[in-house]
């Protein structure tokens, strides 16, 4: 048996206490669009689209406890569970020039980790690793 998906995609779950931050990183720097909110009690869960895969930005109704931050590439690998997302990019250098321009934390700078194969880390606003990964497919 394996799982049939009903898309190609995945959908990632964020919790925040500082809903607008996360909204300018992910829609306004990373260029996401936004799906309509659905509004439950205690919550509202704001959509952000990353090609088929859906990143879910939770804002509750209280504030609750925050993690703590990734704040080096290196403390990834301290502990388990889920450490960082990856979002395979083409443009990873304008990328990097608008998170510079918008003071998005670079964790780790554009690295060459295979030939051809170009990665970075941000932390978003509340602490979240994510990765950017640029293949040249030449």
């Amino acid at each position: 048996m394996s799982v049939e998906l009903s898309i190609p995609a995945i959908q990632i779950g964020l919790v925040t206490n500082d809903y607008p931050a996360m909204a300018r990183f992910y829609g306004e720097v990373l260029g996401f669009s936004e799906d309509p909110p659905v509004s439950l009690p205690g919550l509202t869960t704001y959509k952000y689209r990353c090609g088929d895969s859906v990143i879910k930005i939770v804002s509750l109704d209280v504030q609750v406890e925050q993690a703590p931050p990734v704040d080096a590439a290196e403390t990834i690998f301290r502990s388990t569970g889920y450490r960082y997302m990856t979002i395979p990019v083409r443009n990873l250098d304008e990328i990097l020039t608008a998170c510079v321009t918008a003071d998005v934390r670079v964790i780790t700078p554009k690295t060459e980790v295979q030939p051809g194969v170009y990665v970075c880390l941000l932390q978003d606003p509340d602490g979240n690793c994510v990765e950017l990964k640029e293949e040249n497919m030449n």
